[in-house]
């Protein structure tokens, strides 16, 4: 996948994730941007070698919930 189609991905998925972000935790969709930018998920995402991005927002939002609430991120098995 070309630099270009990668970034139009991220653009795609992590609005939905935010908004999920959001939902859960009560909080503004800036501030769960805030946090889901510095989390160790968003930089599994933003690296395209993980594979991350292929991921459904539902899986990823899961597995940002698992490092917020667990300290522990878990990729599923694909």
């Amino acid at each position: 996948m070309g630099d270009k189609q990668f970034r139009a991905m991220l653009v795609l998925i992590v609005p939905q994730i935010v908004r999920m972000i959001a939902e859960r935790y009560s909080l503004s969709e800036t501030e769960a941007a805030i946090w889901f930018y510095k989390s160790q998920v968003y930089e599994l995402l933003e690296d395209e070698g993980t594979k991350v991005w292929q991921l459904s927002p539902l899986t990823i939002f899961n597995m940002y919930a698992g490092e917020k609430e667990a300290g522990k991120i878990e990729i599923p098995e694909g």
